[in-house]
């Protein structure tokens, strides 16, 4: 049990998503592109190569984002996979734990409740929130700048005001409970707490 052999399963099991929802975006680039790269005298490969993908880049990339979003959340097959250990490390041959594995296991009840590693969860919890609303937002940006526009018409502005929304909600919300973080258990932050769990 290691972190490389929890590695190559998620690895694995993130196939499907990406591979089918690339497809999808692939299928949804209009066939008038396609048709007009054949009516130019090109093959096969260069329409897929040089036309749909270009034009399907952005869900392509979605697809990534999304599925890389699912590993860093996934429990129970990395759980079982990288041995469950809480360590720190750097070597993928090193038994490790996942950042929701770590937070229930802490939080099973035999943690007295205001002890520093209960509140440690919360901490994991955020960092955790924080990856993953990063990652949306590297999505969001990728995907957008990408973005071709065919024959359909997006509200935009609609779209960029919900995104906006989100982004104060989460960013205000992970203020909070940072600055309550910090201002109760800065002192017990040591590499030790980080490195061993008792």
């Amino acid at each position: 049990f290691n972190a490389l052999s929890a590695g190559i399963v998620m690895g694995i099991m993130i196939i499907p998503m990406v591979s089918t929802l690339s497809e999808d975006a692939m299928n949804a680039v209009p066939n008038s592109l396609r048709e007009a790269a054949y009516a130019v005298g090109a093959k096969r490969y260069q329409v897929a190569l040089r036309v749909v993908f270009p034009s399907a880049i952005s869900g392509i990339v979605a697809s990534f984002i999304l599925a890389i979003s699912r590993a860093i959340g996934e429990t129970m097959i990395v759980s079982l996979a990288a041995g469950g250990k809480p360590a720190l490390t750097i070597n993928p041959l090193d038994a490790i734990q996942t950042m929701t594995a770590y937070i229930v296991t802490v939080s099973q009840g035999e943690t007295q409740q205001g002890s520093v590693e209960y509140n440690s969860i919360f901490a994991v919890g955020l960092l955790l929130f924080f990856l993953t609303f990063l990652m949306n937002i590297i999505g969001r940006l990728i995907v957008t700048k990408y973005a071709q526009q065919y024959d359909w018409k997006m509200k935009d502005k609609f779209f960029n005001l919900i995104f906006l929304l989100a982004v104060m909600v989460g960013l205000i919300s992970l203020m909070v409970l940072f600055i309550d973080i910090i201002s109760d258990g800065y002192k017990y932050l040591t590499w030790d707490f980080f490195t061993n769990y008792a």
